[in-house]
């Protein structure tokens, strides 16, 4: 019966070798299992080209990075266990006529069964120059316990924050952010623990909470804090205590009931997506 993979080197050997021997191709199919026409075409290729092997070209892209490439990784990998992917791809690239790109070089050391253990901000670092980074966007991205991946105090010139629907339940893990100005938080599931923001934003000015869980307007308290009357209003020099005005001018929540409350506190009110009504 006839085989519809490829013979391998050693099958063609006994064709050939049987064959030499005085047996008939009729003889050599029944001992051996093959066809007719398998054991009759090997071994015309071999009378005629010295042929003992398929060399039949491999289907699919062939491989950037074969055995020698990879015995190549990991001795890099081992005189340097602390090296990023992309200081092994530079040295890797360093000594060979083809290159490979970082995305290779991650996909070659997970087959390996390499993994990295490096923290997130420090393979930042190292891509991006944190440092100069002033707006961000990290929407749709998944939170772990609370804490984006990668987010750091690193980003010392952040000016804006994006973190739309990420699974955030606490502003609680937040990094510290000197320079931050504006935050956008919508359509996570934040109800409360505000109060942490005064501290790690001082500098915050624009903040956006709509599609949150907000139900308690005690939950703005911290958000609200003493600062001197804006130009052109006085303080009652007896019996009375200072107004209180918003570090933000801009804040956006979702729950109509809040607005009076809120507008009190020298607030620019906004309500989010899909609430009725629009006051400033």
């Amino acid at each position: 019966m006839g085989k519809k993979s490829d013979l391998r080197d050693f099958e063609r050997g006994m064709i050939v070798g049987s064959r030499r021997a005085g047996s008939s191709i009729s003889q050599t199919a029944t001992l051996l299992g093959f066809s007719r026409t398998a054991v009759s075409v090997v071994y015309r290729e071999w009378r005629d080209k010295q042929k003992t092997s398929s060399q039949r070209q491999s289907s699919g892209r062939k491989q950037l990075v074969d055995k020698r490439g990879r015995r190549r990784l990991e001795r890099i990998v081992q005189t340097n266990k602390r090296a990023t992917v992309r200081q092994i791809t530079a040295q890797y690239n360093s000594g060979v006529q083809n290159g490979i790109s970082e995305r290779t070089t991650r996909r070659s050391l997970s087959r390996m069964g390499y993994s990295s253990k490096r923290r997130a901000n420090e393979e930042w670092k190292n891509i991006a120059c944190v440092d100069k980074v002033r707006e961000l966007v990290l929407d749709n991205c998944r939170s772990n316990e609370g804490k984006i991946k990668g987010l750091s105090e690193e980003f010392v010139n952040l000016e804006f924050l994006s973190l739309i629907n990420v699974g955030l339940i606490s502003v609680s893990k937040l990094p510290k952010l000197g320079k931050l100005k504006k935050l956008e938080l919508s359509d996570n599931r934040i109800s409360d623990g505000l109060d942490v923001l005064a501290e790690k934003l001082p500098n915050l000015t624009h903040l956006n909470l709509s599609g949150n869980q907000l139900k308690d307007i005690r939950t703005l308290e911290p958000l609200v804090v003493e600062l001197p009357p804006p130009h052109g209003i006085q303080r009652h020099s007896q019996g009375s205590q200072a107004a209180h005005y918003s570090a933000f001018h801009n804040f956006t929540v979702n729950s109509p009931f809040m607005y009076t409350c809120v507008r009190t506190s020298g607030l620019v009110f906004h309500f989010g997506p899909g609430t009725p009504g629009v006051c400033n």
